[in-house]
């Protein structure tokens, strides 16, 4: 994308030549505006690209409009070369257009540079928004009457395909696709046999004596995260919201990086002090300090959270800052980024270690759809049964789903699940799996460690029911089920298996998994999940376990995510488009 150059610098009286007349402004304003259509063309995914469109179409309509009233008005030879120049506008509303063009110019320059930009000019709350009655639960139960060559996509499976990608201001990832049989947590083969990998950090043994392991929501207290100034920014914000008090602020962000998890403001003027307008502000304008203080005290609230931490705050400068105002602002817990090329060196915030699959994700992880041969015989006839597994099928052909999927397993070092999650996938399984795709699930299921919702504290379900599940009672020697004996082995060996650790006899092996298997993970449901009544149970579970375990939720059901939005939980969440099982 190239941007359009601006040569103008600095108040009209400091300018050192002409100031620019309506046809140069008229030009820049075009191109800046051409600029920002053709970024919209090629990321469609980032919102409010019309908008900061609209704002330079503005500025280039008046401007348009003034040169149009020059040619209608009649005057001495040196009144109309003066109207020619500037029209009718005045020395402010011309500095002002001018202090636009720079805007527009720096907020260009971010929207190139930056990294996973999501949006632009977008505004943000202090408040949760409104939570209204969306009809969002997508609990759904195995299809009744089908045969073992039946196919089912639970949980999403009416979500378009255009629900496919990356959720809107949630976690993706900047690496480019793996292979299929690129080592990490994640390496099964198409033909269903295993491929242990070894990539990605050791992971900890757990504990070979009999005990629960209970996650801890401390972390989710958490501060934002600085680019470049650590948890400096942790009580810089703090003092933000703690000064916002209850007031209710709204601000809006000139560029949202990093898949959301950075804000940047961008100052496109010349140099100035601590003394200047520009930072301490007037009577009816606000200065820098205060600019960035409501913007830390907005991205400190609860709702705006990314990855369990608040947004860290930049401030990019195009044309350069004052030594005392960058320094000023580091002392506030605020990222400074100083001139061209300064944000693309940002930083790039690091994708969490652990991915969270729920029944969609295990669909699409073990389904032949996946794996197989698409333009093969037997998935053609499968596919030529109904019109939804022909659609499955033709998008499979022109966009196979393994490279996006890896693409986030891969950066994963641990894979989990809930046990309610592999009860229900396990049911269709029994129902709808053929022997290739139960192969595969079995070799998956060594790989993922399963975990046991329990309620929050001061939940009226607390302490009942603890062990409902058939997979928890097999697991905690209370019961067993036909669906899920023998699992409880693999339950609590999905972290050492998953990092390749442990490569003693077979024996020890043995040795080790029985152990494990008289080992129950629990996490408590975190609170902000629990009150999102309009989720079913499963549902609850899935995306309760990736919040309590700061982990990315793979999952195909997109209407389960924008419903936690509605409540204003922004989930750390990968969609793709959903798979059937085949029965191959």
């Amino acid at each position: 994308m190239a941007l359009p150059q601006l040569h103008i610098q600095g108040p009209l009286k400091d300018m050192g030549r002409a100031p620019p007349s309506l046809a140069e402004l008229e030009q820049l304003l075009a191109s800046s505006m051409e600029t920002v259509q053709a970024f919209k063309a090629a990321n469609p995914h980032i919102s409010n690209l019309q908008k900061l469109s609209n704002r330079i179409k503005r500025d280039l309509l008046f401007v348009t409009r003034q040169q149009q009233e020059v040619q209608e008005q009649q005057g001495s030879s040196e009144q109309q070369a003066d109207l020619e120049q500037f029209g009718g506008l005045t020395e402010s509303r011309l500095q002002g257009i001018i202090n636009n063009l720079r805007g527009f110019h720096g907020e260009l320059m971010a929207l190139h540079e930056a990294p996973g930009v999501v949006a632009v000019c977008k505004k943000f709350s202090s408040e949760p928004p409104k939570v209204w009655a969306p009809s969002c639960n997508m609990t759904q139960k195995p299809r009744a009457g089908g045969s073992s060559s039946s196919p089912v996509a639970a949980d999403g499976e009416a979500d378009a395909a255009g629900d496919s990608g990356y959720s809107s201001d949630s976690s993706a990832y900047g690496s480019s696709p793996a292979s299929a049989g690129s080592s990490g947590v994640f390496a099964l083969k198409g033909t269903g046999t295993s491929s242990h990998g070894t990539g990605g950090q050791q992971q900890q043994q757990l504990p070979a004596s009999k005990r629960t392991y209970r996650r801890s929501n401390d972390e989710l207290q958490q501060g934002p995260a600085s680019p470049q100034n650590g948890s400096n920014v942790n009580a810089a914000a703090a003092a933000a919201a703690a000064a916002a008090g209850s007031e209710s602020l709204l601000v809006e962000v000139d560029v949202v990086a990093h898949e959301g998890l950075t804000w940047i403001e961008v100052k496109n003027q010349e140099l100035f002090g601590l003394d200047s307008v520009h930072w301490q502000g007037s009577s009816h304008t606000k200065g820098l300090a205060q600019q960035v203080a409501a913007l830390q005290a907005v991205a400190a609230a609860p709702v705006n959270s990314r990855r369990w931490r608040c947004p860290a705050v930049v401030v990019f400068f195009p044309s350069g800052v004052s030594a005392e105002v960058a320094a000023a602002l580091r002392a506030m817990g605020v990222a400074v980024a100083d001139g061209p090329g300064s944000v693309a060196a940002l930083p790039v915030p690091q994708p969490p270690s652990i991915t969270n699959l729920d029944v969609t994700s295990l669909c699409a992880l073990v389904s032949e759809v996946s794996w197989g041969d698409p333009h093969s015989p037997q998935l053609q006839a499968w596919a030529a049964r109904t019109v939804h597994w022909r659609d499955c099928l033709a998008a499979q052909i022109q966009q196979p789903l393994l490279p996006q999927l890896h693409a986030c397993l891969d950066n994963s070092q641990q894979l989990v699940t809930s046990c309610l999650a592999v009860q229900q996938f396990q049911a269709l399984m029994d129902m709808f799996s053929g022997p290739i795709e139960q192969q595969r699930w079995q070799e998956l299921l060594q790989r993922v460690a399963v975990y046991h919702c329990t309620p929050p504290e001061g939940d009226p379900q607390a302490g009942a029911g603890q062990f409902e599940c058939a997979y928890c009672s097999s697991a905690n020697g209370t019961g067993s089920s036909s669906s899920t004996a023998g699992l409880a082995v693999v339950a609590a060996a999905g972290v050492e298996a998953a990092s390749g650790a442990g490569n003693g006899s077979s024996s020890d092996m043995q040795g080790q998994q029985q152990q494990q298997q008289q080992q129950l993970l629990l996490y408590t449901e975190p609170q902000r999940i629990a009150r999102i009544d309009k989720l079913g149970k499963q549902q609850r579970a899935v995306f309760g376990l990736g919040d309590a375990l700061q982990a990315t939720t793979l999952t195909a059901n997109g209407n389960a995510v924008r419903c936690c939005e509605q409540y204003g939980v922004k989930l750390e969440a990968v969609l793709h488009r959903p798979v059937w099982l085949t029965g191959m």
